[in-house]
């Protein structure tokens, strides 16, 4: 059993200074850009890497390299409690899809938060600004028990409904 796996190592950065508006959405949110520092890309690249183990996917859905072009938001969530450096605890992506015969969205496509910092209002918290942000998006299946629970706490099935529909549409049989 390779026990290296099973060990969630919480990265740190740098503060990245004078940030505007458009980087800071939540209180503890920050919006990844790909001119960031490698710190900071790391570190989401590592949410994303702890999302992939934990609901086993084939492959990462996130890279270091992506040339965004407005097609992805990349959000890690943060704290400064501690230290002088920041310390990521979670993360998720918003992308941008277009179609040629639907209308294009906003979805969320994957959300991973620390164990410790689950079920304490950290991703209910966040939808209405991602409302605000992104309009009409959709959440991205498959869907995890929690993405259920929360789609039914905050009574969110309109946005899990169009993505079904959505794929009804790619998709048809």
């Amino acid at each position: 059993m390779d026990r290296e796996r099973y060990k969630i190592h919480l990265p740190t950065f740098r503060y990245p200074g004078n940030l505007s508006t458009e980087r800071i959405w939540h209180p503890k949110l920050l919006n990844v850009l790909n001119h960031d520092g490698i710190s900071l890309r790391k570190s989401m690249y590592q949410m994303a890497l702890y999302f992939k183990r934990e609901e086993g996917y084939d492959f990462i859905q996130y890279s270091m390299e992506e040339e965004s072009k407005n097609k992805h938001k990349a959000f890690l969530f943060y704290d400064t409690t501690y230290s002088i450096k920041c310390c990521a605890y979670g993360g998720f992506v918003m992308r941008y899809r277009e179609y040629t015969n639907l209308k294009s969205h906003w979805g969320l496509q994957w959300i991973w938060l620390h164990p410790y910092k689950r079920n304490q209002g950290l991703t209910s918290s966040i939808i209405p600004f991602l409302q605000q942000k992104f309009g009409d998006f959709i959440i991205e299946g498959p869907l995890s028990k929690a993405m259920e629970g929360l789609i039914k706490k905050l009574n969110l099935t309109d946005i899990h409904d169009n993505y079904e529909r959505l794929k009804i549409n790619i998709n048809p049989a």
